[in-house]
């Protein structure tokens, strides 16, 4: 913008300076052509008024170039920051296009790995379920044999994830959860509540 202006002023001074010299020009002529000293000075007016005009009309031209450049210069900011806010706009669209995709995915998956966990005995993966007590209150909790008594004495064994181990009664892992968040068997971090371990 800085340059813009100075351009313009370096072109303003150079037209004055233009119709000055043509000015002195005609000046010149004037003076030595033929002719009464009246007759000069009336073309010397002539000369003088005509460059006045010209001036003035250099510098309403200039005026009207630094005007329209200012304006010229404001709409490409505007149009600058139009497109960066549809651009900004886009990008938010999509992040929040993504979350819900996200949790949509989430939600959507969320039964078949409540499954999983209930299930991964099948799958292979070693449960510690063969306490009859729980290892934090000594309770006796339900076991995993047919055997097993199953009076409403009997607490609910709880499942730790995603370790999978099940040592503890359902209070005492919820209690677990609230406390540490940490398996007492493997001192792994749980990510997620305890919860019952049905066999």
């Amino acid at each position: 913008m800085q340059g813009d202006n100075a351009a313009l002023a370096s072109a303003f001074h150079a037209r004055i300076k233009a119709a000055e010299d043509e000015e002195g020009q005609s000046i010149h002529e004037i003076l030595i052509a033929a002719g009464s000293e009246e007759e000069q000075q009336k073309r010397l007016s002539e000369i003088d008024e005509r460059c006045q005009q010209t001036i003035l009309a250099i510098r309403e031209q200039c005026n009207n170039e630094c005007m329209e450049s200012h304006q010229a210069a404001r709409l490409e900011k505007r149009t600058l920051f139009q497109q960066w806010t549809s651009s900004r706009q886009t990008r938010i669209s999509s992040w929040e296009r993504t979350a819900r995709n996200t949790k949509d995915l989430q939600l959507e998956l969320m039964p078949a790995i409540i499954n999983a966990r209930r299930t991964n005995v099948d799958a292979g993966m070693a449960i510690n379920a063969t306490q009859s007590s729980c290892c934090v209150c000594t309770e006796e909790i339900e076991g995993t044999g047919p055997s097993s008594s199953s009076g409403s004495d009997i607490k609910k064994r709880g499942c730790f994830s995603p370790c999978m181990h099940a040592t503890t009664c359902l209070d005492c892992a919820i209690q677990i959860w609230d406390r540490s968040r940490t398996c007492p068997n493997c001192r792994g971090t749980l990510t997620s509540k305890p919860e019952a371990l049905h066999l």
